[in-house]
């Protein structure tokens, strides 16, 4: 075969492994090879200057065509003839397998789904319908289009014939003019992180088969060290009595990571590291040369409260447990930089509350689950490490989350400063009974429960506990029938079983107790072997199912479209479930929750990412890994969080804690006994509920007229 412009060497290294000889050549060498009579059984032209077109010349595509006279098979991708053709960059479609009677997708099973994420394809229109082996299509799914194709669909790959000017496909078998064309760049799936990665594979070795007549005699993978997808485990490993090591190991490479991928903020002037907080993370969409940009906000990298308070716990939490003092100092930098700039402690009606994002119209709006994460971290790092500064600021939201609990023992999901002006302040908030079925969603009031359980284990008040039991209560009567789980089932499960371990200990009624160890034994049951659990949805009634292809990337929808697309979610799945079973194997004594526990524990360590030459993905997590497959693969129809997300909290700081947590066997109710700190837990409580009946009383004056509400403006994100 002769290769034309293979640029990454991915095609060559194919070729060889499958036995095929390879000779290269560029288009200037086309006229050359065809004076010689038939001098290759087919020719690869790879798009070199990709993403840019660049037309054959008049003199190159003659040679083509005469080389296509004397049986020579093509492979064109991307440019096609001697005229530029419209362009434009794939956004939530993906190649649709659509003949399965064709020697190049004789392997694929009908609708099967390859992603080439951003990539550029060129728009043709010269094809004939039964020439189309592929199709561009935006389609809901997982790994199939499981509701068939669109009417709106494109060309991906095609077999042509050169010599014929209707385009229609050449004959089964027959050689002269056979062209195999793709519409967009396929000859470097590695380097572009194109998923998922055996299909491609498959694709492309099926491609030189048509074009040189051979056939492969065993499977030929392509170099995997230029992809993401192995993670530094193997499937089918226990850590075993490494454990302790390979926790830290893997705390320690995600905290580098921190530094490597430019996310822990260089300090201006100077200043401690740590003390300019950190970003929120890369965004799931991967670029054409396997790059991914950060989260922006409004033009500049995004700042986001949580993703600072849980960072700095993760950093102080690795500090505290490996006796790191570097890391611990990084930690303590980071709680001072959220609570200056996060944490409302003035006398405005959101005193106590912490903002969402740092800038813009988004510092003026509220979470409940941002909240109830922040307030909760900052209570439970002051409280194992003394820090009065977190220790207020935790239970300082506890009294504002009390202020703005719902009657009927839920809350608003998400609350704007325009929100307490229609609401009459904080008593019209406290008033409501949010009734809507979305408000039943663990997702946004699991973390919120739990600090209210915290806050009353610390200041001995049980009003707090006491405000949020209705709730709880609820979501025992109705599940799972009547939650609204939002990506999962995992993904509300984890954090409310937290909220009911907290309070189970704070409460004398125990049965919050059994009942998280309840919740949790289906997913020990769906456990693999592996120790991942994937994501599960068995009555199909999650917010974030795909129900249409028309709902594919419209929305905040899950990495999974059914039971059975075995599927873990790095952000809110598998990290907030390690959580989940370390805090129920705190308090339940049970020998299944600490094996699954883990068993977790090893699987996420095996699949943090290492030694990608890449500096944002080695020693992270992104969302979405297939533990079939065994690489971070996953449907990427949410439209803000998709698959390869790199989140720093939620994703990253979630599951380091957990790991320094297991690895070092940490109590994180030890201070129970210590005396002296609830002492100054009661004090601090007590000054905080003088000032928030202030605020009660005194808001209007202390704070600002409301900008015009974005609700439902796409900002509305889950996270």
């Amino acid at each position: 075969m002769i290769l034309i412009g293979d640029r990454y060497g991915e095609v060559a290294d194919l070729c060889r492994r499958s036995g095929v000889a390879v000779s290269k050549a560029t288009r200037r060498d086309l006229t050359d090879l065809a004076a010689q009579p038939r001098p290759a059984d087919g020719v690869w032209i790879c798009a070199e200057a990709y993403p840019d077109q660049t037309p054959f010349s008049t003199a190159e595509w003659t040679a083509i065509l005469s080389l296509a006279r004397s049986g020579v098979r093509f492979f064109i991708e991307y440019d096609y003839g001697v005229v530029d053709r419209p362009v434009r960059r794939l956004a939530y479609e993906r190649l649709v397998v659509r003949r399965t009677d064709h020697p190049v997708t004789r392997s694929f099973a009908p609708l099967d789904l390859l992603s080439a994420h951003q990539a550029y394809a060129a728009d043709v229109d010269m094809v004939s319908p039964s020439a189309l082996l592929l199709l561009f299509a935006t389609v809901a799914g997982f790994d199939r289009a499981v509701f068939g194709l669109p009417e709106e669909v494109r060309p991906a790959i095609a077999e042509l014939d050169l010599l014929d000017a209707s385009d229609e496909p050449c004959e089964s078998g027959g050689a002269i003019g056979l062209c195999l064309y793709s519409a967009t760049s396929v000859s470097a799936p590695a380097y572009r992180r194109y998923k998922p990665i055996a299909r491609w594979e498959a694709l492309l070795r099926s491609i030189v088969e048509r074009i040189t007549g051979s056939v492969g005699t065993s499977p030929v993978r392509i170099a995997l060290d230029r992809n993401d997808n192995a993670g530094s485990g193997s499937p089918t490993a226990p850590l075993g009595a490494d454990r302790r090591t390979a926790y830290r190991e893997a705390v320690e490479a995600n905290l580098d990571w921190y530094r490597r991928a430019g996310l822990l903020v260089d300090p201006p002037d100077g200043g401690a590291v740590g003390s300019a907080g950190v970003y929120e993370g890369y965004h799931s969409n991967i670029d054409i040369d396997g790059s991914q940009k950060l989260i922006l906000h409004n033009g500049r990298p995004n700042e986001r409260a949580d993703c600072n308070v849980q960072s700095a716990a993760a950093f102080a939490t690795a500090g505290r447990c490996f006796g790191v003092e570097k890391l611990a100092a990084i930690g303590a930098e980071l709680f001072r930089f959220s609570l200056e700039v996060f944490h409302c402690s003035d006398m405005s009606v959101y005193g106590g509350l912490w903002r969402w994002f740092r800038r813009g119209y988004e510092s003026t709006v509220f979470y409940s689950d941002d909240n109830g994460w922040c307030g909760f971290l900052s209570l439970l790092h002051g409280l194992l490490s003394g820090d009065d500064h977190s220790l207020r600021a935790g239970i300082d939201t506890a009294f504002a989350l009390r202020q703005t609990w719902g009657a009927n023992g839920h809350r608003r999901r998400r609350i704007d400063l325009p929100h307490f002006y229609e609401l009459d302040g904080r008593a019209g908030l406290k008033n409501e009974a949010p009734d809507r079925e979305i408000y039943r969603s663990p997702h946004y009031e699991g973390a919120s429960m739990a600090l209210m359980g915290l806050a009353t284990l610390a200041t001995g008040d049980p009003s707090f506990a006491e405000t949020v039991t209705a709730g709880v209560d609820d979501y025992l009567s109705q599940w799972p029938d009547g939650i609204m789980f939002q990506h999962s089932e995992n993904d509300d499960t984890s954090k409310f079983v937290v909220a009911l371990c907290t309070l189970g200990v704070a409460l004398p009624e125990k049965r919050y107790l059994a009942a998280a160890g309840e919740l949790l034994t289906p997913f020990m049951e769906a456990q693999l072997d592996c120790g991942a659990i994937p994501d599960i949805d068995r009555l199909g009634r999650r917010y974030g199912k795909n129900r249409s292809n028309a709902d594919y990337g419209t929305f905040e929808s899950s990495l999974f479209q059914d039971d059975g697309d075995l599927v873990t979610d790095q952000v809110y799945g598998s990290s907030f479930m390690l959580w989940a079973l370390y805090f129920a194997h705190l308090v339940l004594n049970d020998s299944s929750v600490d094996r699954s526990m883990l068993r977790l524990g090893d699987y996420l360590t095996s699949i943090q990412l290492r030694h990608t030459g890449r500096s944002f993905l080695d020693g992270a997590w992104m969302r979405s890994f297939d533990p079939v497959r065994w690489e971070y693969y996953g449907a990427a129809g949410d439209w803000g969080y998709g698959p390869y997300l790199i989140e720093t909290g939620w994703s990253q700081a979630i599951i380091t804690t957990g790991l320094a947590w297991i690895a070092t066997e940490s109590n994180l109710f030890s201070w129970r006994e210590d005396a002296a700190l609830l002492r100054t837990c009661r004090q601090i409580a007590g000054e905080l509920a003088a000032r928030h009946d202030r605020i009660e009383a005194e808001w209007r004056t202390h704070t600002p007229a409301p900008k015009p509400r974005r609700e439902h403006d796409g900002a509305d994100l889950l996270i």
